[in-house]
């Protein structure tokens, strides 16, 4: 039994006249009364009366016309549902974002913005970092990642895409001596204790915490290495150290904690979009597009900049 039976079916008895089913159906009525026919023996069952001067249904046909019915609607809700899947309308998609990325603001305007343009996508955020973020997506697992850069040994398989740049600052507590000085230089922090951080994937803030003791001539003096942005401004408000860290961290809004900037270093901290460089999911090309727009600005500023388009080309259905 095929699907084109039951259309054939429904037809007649909607109609109980297979001359006016024939044409609806743009088929000839001996066509037709044959597929009818056909469908009568498979099911061993006779689905109409017929006389010259009527057809009606039996009670077995009955009952078949309101399974057919269901059966015709669901084969459309399959239909509908496959295609907008295939036009990135309907679905899920993982993100994973690095822990620094909520104090910027980026995650909620991103949460929001794609919500708003494909209400019936499911967006699935998942904190990691950036090189557990690129095996991931490269074995698709996940579908796009929001990482900050540099990342450690790029897959080839992978783009990423700058979409906005930060200041770094200097976290200082706010009784500590420099902390008066509206902008810090580097040579004022010879004798500080640092605050660093640390985990599986630490380049990308590291490398500017060594830019300074390479800029100052000074050896870097660590006074603890931790894995968590949250306890390192902690321990910065608690006068174990200073610490450098993107701009956006003064949104912690810590008791006792300060920002400076350095006036004699300035470091951008670059965060950026990462997927497949073969996607083909066209839900994730409008994520990138969502995200295009979110983040282009027309004028570029010392601490945000626009990075051109995010967009691959568009993938076909």
């Amino acid at each position: 039994m095929e699907l084109r039976h039951l259309r054939y079916f429904v037809a007649v008895a909607e109609q109980l006249h297979f001359a006016k089913a024939a044409e609806l159906l743009h088929m000839t009525q001996p066509a037709l009364s044959q597929q009818i026919k056909a469908l009568e023996d498979e099911l061993g069952v006779r689905l109409f009366d017929r006389t010259k001067r009527e057809v009606t249904l039996t009670k077995p046909g009955v009952y078949f016309l309101a399974e057919a019915n269901l059966t015709l609607k669901q084969a459309e809700k399959a239909r509908l549902v496959v295609q907008k899947v295939a036009r990135g309308e309907l679905g899920s998609l993982r993100v994973a974002y690095v822990p620094s990325l909520p104090f910027s603001g980026l995650l909620s305007k991103i949460s929001a913005a794609f919500r708003r343009s494909v209400t019936e996508v499911e967006l699935i955020f998942e904190e990691m970092i950036a090189y557990e973020q690129m095996i991931k997506i490269a074995e698709g697992k996940v579908d796009i990642g929001i990482l900050r850069l540099p990342v450690q040994n790029p897959s080839p398989q992978l783009v990423t895409k700058v979409l906005i740049k930060e200041k770094m600052v200097i976290a200082i507590r706010e009784d500590h001596p420099v902390a008066r000085l509206k902008e810090i230089s580097v040579a004022d922090l010879r004798s500080e204790d640092f605050v660093i951080y640390h985990s599986e994937d630490p380049k990308a803030i590291h490398d500017h915490v060594s830019a300074i003791a390479q800029k100052g001539g000074f050896p870097l003096r660590v006074a603890q290495s931790v894995s968590n942005l949250t306890a390192m401004i902690a321990l910065v408000a608690g006068g174990v150290g200073v610490a450098y860290v993107p701009e956006s961290l003064r949104n912690m809004s810590v008791p006792l904690v300060c920002f400076r900037p350095l006036a004699d270093l300035e470091r951008l901290s670059e965060i950026a979009v990462c997927h497949r460089s073969d996607e083909s999911s066209l839900a994730v090309w409008k994520f990138l597009q969502m995200l295009d727009k979110l983040t282009r600005s027309p004028t570029k500023t010392a601490s945000k900049t626009s990075a051109g388009s995010l967009l691959p080309r568009r993938p076909q259905i």
